[in-house]
This record gives structure tokens, sequence and C-alpha cells, in this order.
């Protein structure tokens, strides 16, 4: 019932826990009759209006009345109440979270002040009716997956041997049996649904952590300072790291090359608990091409001889970007920054970035009276190292924070400039991070091969160059001295 106007003004205690937002895990003690939920000035209870961009300047009143608590919304505003749409006002019993916005959505946990705080294995659990996203097949999931399935075979064989007693005192045993059987499939199945329920919530810190990157980037584009979302950037970090370590995603990868795989995904943005199973084998045949050729080594030996190294480092730091886009170099030029690539429709690509004209000229290089001519011009400023590596450093981070939607992997497929038609796939898929991602790419469209060939030989080197001693390489990992 909706709650009574003429009641007696009452005062309630509870206590608020923020969920999927940029207060995760943040409480607070509240005590009162009548709170405002938004991003406004106003409101007790106070979301960021950058980050959690679902939730209105005013949301909704938590109301306090007769010993329960209730939620209004505000006019248009729309509130699930666990995976329930809000329509007028609706009781909030207990331990209840509200999302506002969208299921899954920014929120809150109401509670009594004399309860502790919501655990993080408890809350998947409750979410997961909601979470139409649970892929259960993260590596520790999978684990237990095999234990459900030994237990299963277990039950089978207790089953098997029911048949064979056929005694009262037997059929006690039996019961017995089952009891044990029963007992330990539920808590198998409980503890699979338990880690696919956290590996939900891990997604969703991920890909909120994804548009805080885009949102930095974008501010830093327009000289704006971000510092505040920096700092919630590092709070939300720490709470994926979090449920990463609880899941234990990286046991379910025997391999060292896998561990450096997935550890790679990570520093170029990419989920690691999404990326698909083939892109591990995919890499590691690209680390045998690479073993294969003496062409890593000859250039890594050169952007060291020429010094180019730390002042590729500098410009990515200076642009937000890993240093680990320095591999990129490696594919376009092998660090010869008198390179000239092949004659096309927009023009000849010069230099250790391969800069079209127009890119360069967009980027404030100055191109020389051979432009149109494959040859290497002194007068062109795309064979000027320091020069053309500031520029690729920004042109890198516009892709960033545009088009590839902070997914690290689109931003080297966009940059091949050979494959127009990968672009446009890219820009075909809905603009935000969950749906525009290189895993998605690869799950929707048939890579060609060029773009295919580019963004593995990159990955690969940069795996291989995390440990180039144990691929039988001579060189030390060349970004070692930079990354603290």
């Amino acid at each position: 019932m909706a709650p009574n106007k003429r009641w007696r003004k009452v005062i309630g205690k509870a206590s608020i826990e923020f969920l999927l937002s940029s207060r995760q895990d943040q409480v607070i003690n509240i005590e009162g009759d009548a709170f405002k939920i938004g991003t406004g000035a106003k409101c007790e209870i106070k979301f960021d209006p950058i980050i959690d961009a679902d939730v209105a300047d005013f949301h909704a009143t938590l109301i306090y009345q007769a010993g329960k608590w209730f939620i209004v919304p505000q006019d248009g505003a729309k509130i699930w109440v666990n995976e329930k749409q809000v329509g007028k006002y609706l009781e909030v019993p207990n331990g209840s979270m509200l999302f506002l916005g969208r299921p899954m959505g920014p929120g809150i946990r109401v509670f009594g002040q004399t309860e502790s705080t919501i655990s993080r294995r408890t809350l998947a659990i409750l979410l997961s009716r909601g979470a139409k996203q649970g892929r259960m097949v993260s590596a520790a999931a999978n684990l237990v997956a095999e234990e459900a399935r030994k237990d299963k075979e277990r039950f089978r064989k207790t089953i098997f041997k029911m048949k064979k007693l056929q005694t009262k005192r037997s059929q006690k045993l039996v019961l017995a049996l089952l009891a044990v059987a029963f007992l330990g499939g539920a808590g198998i199945i409980y503890q699979y649904n338990k880690l696919a329920n956290l590996r939900v919530i891990a997604e969703g810190i991920f890909y909120q952590m994804k548009s805080l990157e885009i949102q930095i980037a974008q501010q830093q584009l327009r000289g704006l300072d971000a510092s505040a979302e920096r700092s919630q950037l590092a709070e939300l970090s720490k709470s994926y790291d979090s449920y990463l370590e609880e899941l234990d995603i990286g046991r379910g990868f025997r391999g060292y090359e896998d561990k450096l795989i997935l550890r790679m995904a990570r520093i170029f943005g990419e989920s690691e608990l999404e990326m698909p199973a083939e892109f591990s084998e995919t890499v590691k045949a690209y680390i045998r091409k690479w073993q294969s050729s003496p062409r890593l080594n000859e250039s890594i030996m050169r952007s060291l001889q020429f010094e180019y190294v730390e002042p590729i480092v500098k410009a990515m730091f200076k642009e937000g970007l890993p240093p680990h886009y320095y591999y990129l170099a490696l594919q376009e030029s092998d660090f010869d920054t008198s390179k000239v690539g092949p004659r096309t429709r927009i023009g000849i690509a010069k230099g250790m970035w391969q800069f079209m004209p127009a890119t360069a000229l967009q980027y404030g290089l100055k191109i020389g009276p051979l432009a149109n001519v494959r040859v290497t011009d002194p007068r062109d400023e795309r064979h000027y190292f320091e020069k053309s590596t500031e520029a690729a450093a920004e042109y890198l981070k516009r892709i960033y924070s545009t088009e590839a939607q902070a997914s690290g992997l689109l931003v080297i497929a966009s940059y091949n400039y050979g494959e127009n038609r990968v672009r446009s796939l890219i820009r075909s898929m809905e603009e935000n991070p969950r749906e525009r991602n290189f895993w998605s790419l690869m799950r929707k469209f048939q890579l060609p091969k060029q773009t295919r060939d580019y963004v593995f030989y990159i990955f690969s080197a940069a795996v291989i160059c995390e440990d180039p001693e144990y691929f039988g390489f001579k060189f030390s990992n060349p970004l070692a001295d930079f990354l603290g």
C-alpha cells in the first residue's frame, strides 16, 4: 500500500551501500524520514553526474513511514527494486537493491545499521536473476564445472549401487549415500553459480572503468582537468582487481605463455574475463612466426641503438596510453624512420609511424615536396622521429577516446590504414565499450588477413618482449626500465 500522509512523522535509521557506481562499496548511514536520491547538489544520497549518467538530477525519494522504507520515483525516472521495475512507489524490504535508470545500473542497497555490509559473493547471488550478461565460461567457473561433472558421475555410480541392494538395511544405507551425493552436488552447484555471478559484477565494473577512461581521454583532448575522474578510476580499478582475485581467473591458464597473454590483454585495455578461447592459441601461432625470423631481434636492437624507446614511452605516457604502443612502430616500419610505403589511392605512407599525408597534416606534420614520390624526403616531417612520434601518440589517443571506445586492440586495428573496411565494421558496432571492443569484433566478423596479421604481430611481439629470454631471444625487455 502507499505510504499514508496522515501517519505521524517517524525517524528511521538505515545504512546505504552504493553499488555498480562511482561510489562502489561506499557506505553511508542515514537518520530521518525522507532522503532525495540523484546527482543534484541537494540530494542526500548523491551520485556522480558524469560517471553515473543514468541517474537523474533528482531521481527519487526514499521515505520512512510506519516502520518501513518506501521508494517514490520522480516523474519519469526509472527504478528497479531487485529485478522489479517500480511504478509510482514501492516498499523497500530490508536488504533490497535499487538500480537507477536501467537494470544493473548505478544503485544502492538499503539495510539496517545493525547489519554488516553486503559481501561481494552475496551481492553476486542476489544479482543473478537480473544479470543477462552472465556468461558462465570463466576459467575459474570451468574448473568448478569439471568438479560438477565428476560429482554427477559419482552420483550415477551411487544409483547403480542402489540397484544391487535389496534389504531394508541396505536401503537405509542407500538413502544415506544419496544424501551425501545430493549435498555434495548442491555445494558444487552453489560454488559454480557464485563464481559465475561474481563474474557478472566484475564485467560490469570493468565496463564502468572503460566508460570513465573515455571521459578522461575526452576531457584531456579538450584541455580540461580530469584529476577527480582519475581518482574514481583508481578506486574502481581496486574494486575490479579484488573481484579478479576472488575469481582467480588465472587458474584456468596452465601455461606461462597463457598468463603473459592474459596480462597483455589487460594492459591493452581488453577484458580478461571475456577473452575468446581461440585468441590465446592464435597469439601463440604468431609468437612462433616471430621465433622463425630475425626480424624482431633486428628491429628491437635498432630501436635500442638509436635510443628510440624512451621518447616513444614518454609520448605515450603524456597521452595517458600504455607504452606498449611502442610495438606498433615495430610492425609499421621496424623502427626505420626512412621507411616509405606503397603507393595507394590516398597517398604514400612515410616515416617510422607510416603517416598518410592527410593524417600527418591533421596532426601538425609538414609534408615534403616529394610526397608523391616513393623516396625518403629529408624535408618531410614524417621522417622526423620526435615530431612524428608525438603526432602518432596524439593520433592514437584520439582513436582510443572516440571510435575504438577505449579498446586498445581496436585502436591498433583502426590505425592500420590499409583496411578501411575494418574501420567501417568498427563504426557499425554500438558506440559503447561493452558492445564495441576487439572481442566483439572477433565474434561478429571475419577479420581480413591484413588486419589479423597487423594486430596479432603487434600483440605477440608485446608478449614476447615481456620475457624475451623465455622465448629464445637474447635482448632484454625494452620497456622494463619504464614500467615501475
